[in-house]
């Protein structure tokens, strides 16, 4: 659980508990580390507080290599925003 908001504007932003080299199922055979889940808690932003929860109940986990992470993706990556004022507060693992 954690308070999300951005400066100005509204953006989709997708957050992420766990999902370190296993992001959508994505993951590289190369790399040394991975976690073995990725929850999503993917939420449109403007500039209003808003609060993310991102469920983890039905997780079973021992380590975690990235406990939360997140993205921006916009529509047409060809042309992101200049700037994002991404403001995350009270991030609580329980």
């Amino acid at each position: 659980m954690f308070w999300a908001w951005l400066g100005s504007g509204e953006l989709d932003v997708k957050f992420r508990a766990g999902g370190a080299n296993n992001w959508d199922g994505v993951s590289d055979d190369k790399l040394p580390y991975k976690d073995t889940f990725g929850v999503p808690g993917d939420v449109t932003l403007n500039t209003q507080y808003q609060q993310v929860v991102i469920d983890l109940a039905d997780v079973t986990y021992h380590d975690v290599v990235s406990p939360f992470g997140w993205a921006i993706v916009t529509k047409e990556m060809t042309d992101p925003p200049a700037l994002v004022e991404l403001y995350i507060a009270d991030v609580r693992w329980e």
